[in-house]
């Protein structure tokens, strides 16, 4: 699969501390081989809108940081990177 990050997650991953950007950048590139990945599940009660359409967004756990990505056709879009403290506040 493809793999795309929104201009929303790269400025969330701005404020992520070296050590674990690069535990984040490596769990991203493991969402290539989706639906083989673990600690993915769906957010439940959360939609993302993309181009009009409504999608169930998905988390990848990392640590203490949460990838919030939807799947549309063959393309993963990563759409923010946040604390778990603030992740499902949205």
């Amino acid at each position: 699969m493809r793999v795309l990050i929104h201009k929303k997650a790269l400025a969330d991953m701005k404020r992520i501390p070296e050590q674990m950007k690069a535990q984040i950048k490596a769990a991203i590139k493991t969402l290539e081989n989706y639906p083989a990945v673990r600690n993915v599940r769906k957010i439940l009660g959360a939609t993302t809108v993309i181009d009009g359409k409504k999608y169930t967004p998905l988390r990848l756990r990392v640590g203490k940081y949460r990838v919030i990505f939807v799947v549309v056709n063959d393309t993963i879009i990563i759409v923010r990177v946040l604390p778990r403290s603030i992740a499902y506040k949205r």
